[in-house]
């Protein structure tokens, strides 16, 4: 067996729990190894973690290396893991839990706080349910690592600071004393460590074995159902503790407003054969008495405009989206499957595709086709990700048709190619293939055919993925003084018929737009 990669961020806390499944997999006999990479909340150190645009801060680069390769596996605190997995990558293991519950650090030995305190934290639901402790106390947000933020409340003229209990053991910190905040309710999964890998990966079995600590991924897959049913898509404080004990399961659940005033709370013992029902009931209980208010309340407070999608998004990519936005969402396109003829197909040869529509339609009449291929270009990961399914092929994958053509004609000793499309495609693969001496046999395998919908709701901004959505938003809607984000140049081009106000990324890739929108708001 290879070594097995570890996939980590480089701060102090996460070497310890990447570390600790490597001592873990040693001990059975798996070697591995620790790739060191950073996220964007670790770029990042200033702009609080609600306020960065999108979930997964944490864990988005270490999703992009299982995608590319670059790892094996993940290793995730828990807590900042998504409650809704990116396609093609699953939770395979938690390790046995740590103490779940938080403590406040205290400055240079102060041994209590004031009337009028002032509490550092970086996290919503600490500073919401200490608020309503002590509505007398001010909170302040502050970022960076375990030591580097103890380093700042050292500095600051903060009165303490609010810590996961956890993270001060893994890490062995002595230099503050501390109190356990046993009334604060933890965020869903704190103190636990997940591990993650592609759906593809065969070896999950074997590291779930090792690695899995069952009641503590019965008790963490409560607290994050609670967390996924409640949220509905806003950033809300939101606090969930499950605990087992002799059979029975222990649950506590918090829903708070921003500034404390309100707080809804629920309790209750189960036996351990209801597992799979708390978390509903819990939530149900939370918004009859008192919880859908909140939640309408941050909803309102939280978006400051409402933005159309001409394209439904997956979860995976409406999670990129700036919570402070409304994302509303509906297909202005559909498709519609060709005569086409695949009798021409030489498998012999690398195939190039570039839509996973395409991937649908050929599969409704020749389920086996893309099994006979050794090599296998595509563009975007949710290409990549239903392949994979089908064909034990090389896969490479690029996010956008020119740097998927830059590769190919850079790494490729073919001179032919078979390219599966679309039959409006954008020409820029094509043309520069060709302009590079690559013959292409390309086979149109579906059209698009606009599906114009009348848009009731306000917004002023439009999401555009295609130049035939942008026809198709233009039949039976005003685009007056509405801004339009468009996928790439071709889409922008067609957009500035009508709209004056028009932008693309540099990355034509629906994560770019997603990116050039969050950067426009902020």
């Amino acid at each position: 067996m290879n070594k097995i990669r570890i996939g980590t961020r480089d701060s102090q806390l996460a070497l310890y729990q990447a570390n600790l499944v490597k001592d873990k997999l040693f001990v059975l006999g798996v070697e591995s190894e620790l790739v060191l990479l950073k996220s964007a909340g670790d770029l990042d150190q200033k702009t609080p973690l609600n306020k960065i645009g999108f979930t997964g801060v944490f864990t988005k680069r270490l999703d992009q290396a299982l995608y590319n390769n670059e790892i094996d596996i993940a290793v995730h605190s828990l807590k900042d893991l998504p409650t809704v997995s990116p396609e093609g990558i699953e939770q395979i293991a938690i390790l046995e839990r740590a103490t779940p519950t938080d403590v406040l650090v205290l400055k240079n030995g102060v041994d209590e706080c004031s009337a009028h305190s002032t509490i550092a934290t970086g996290s919503i639901r600490r500073s919401a349910q200490w608020l309503h402790r002590f509505p007398s106390h001010k909170t302040e947000g502050i970022r960076g690592n375990v030591p580097t933020r103890i380093q700042k409340l050292n500095a600051s003229l903060c009165d303490g600071l609010i810590l996961a209990k956890a993270g001060i053991h893994r890490l062995e910190i002595t230099s503050n004393q501390y109190i356990d905040l046993e009334w604060m309710v933890p965020a869903p999964g704190q103190g636990a460590i997940g591990v993650t890998a592609l759906t593809t990966f065969n070896l999950t079995a074997n590291i779930r074995k090792i690695l899995n600590h069952s009641d503590s991924e019965i008790c963490t897959q409560i607290e994050r159902r609670f967390l996924n049913l409640l949220e509905g898509g806003c950033s809300a404080p939101i606090g969930a503790l499950a605990e087992i004990k002799q059979q029975t399961i222990y649950f506590k659940g918090r829903l708070n407003s921003l500034d404390g005033k309100q707080q809804v709370e629920v309790t209750r013992d189960f036996p351990l054969e209801d597992a799979n029902q708390i978390a509903a009931w819990a939530v149900d209980q939370i918004k009859i008495n008192g919880g859908q208010k909140i939640l309408d309340q941050l909803k309102r407070s939280a978006h400051t405009a409402t933005i159309y999608s001409t394209k439904k998004l997956h979860k995976s990519q409406i999670e990129l989206f700036p919570p402070s936005l409304q994302l509303l969402a509906n297909d202005f396109i559909k498709i519609e499957a060709l005569d086409f003829d695949l009798s021409t197909v030489d498998f012999q040869l690398p195939l190039i595709i570039s839509s996973k529509n395409a991937i649908q339609v050929v599969l409704e009449k020749a389920p086996h086709f893309f099994e006979k291929f050794t090599t296998i270009y595509c563009v975007g990961e949710k290409t990549k990700n239903a392949l994979s399914t089908l064909t034990q092929a090389n896969i490479h994958v690029e996010n956008n048709a020119k740097k998927l053509a830059d590769f190919v004609i850079k790494n490729k000793s073919e001179h032919s190619l078979t390219f599966i499309s679309g039959q409006q495609r954008l020409s820029t693969l094509p043309q520069l293939l060709t302009a590079n001496g690559i013959k292409i046999n390309e086979i149109h395998v579906y059209k698009t055919i606009l599906s114009p919908i009348a848009i009731e709701a306000a917004h002023e901004a439009v999401l555009f993925f295609s130049p035939s959505a942008v026809k198709s938003y233009y039949v039976l809607n005003n685009i007056k003084n509405k801004i339009a984000f468009c996928i790439g140049e071709t889409t922008a081009k067609e957009a500035r018929k009508h709209f004056d106000n028009v932008h693309f990324p540099k990355d034509p890739s629906i994560e770019g737009v997603l990116q050039l929108v969050k950067s426009h708001y902020d």
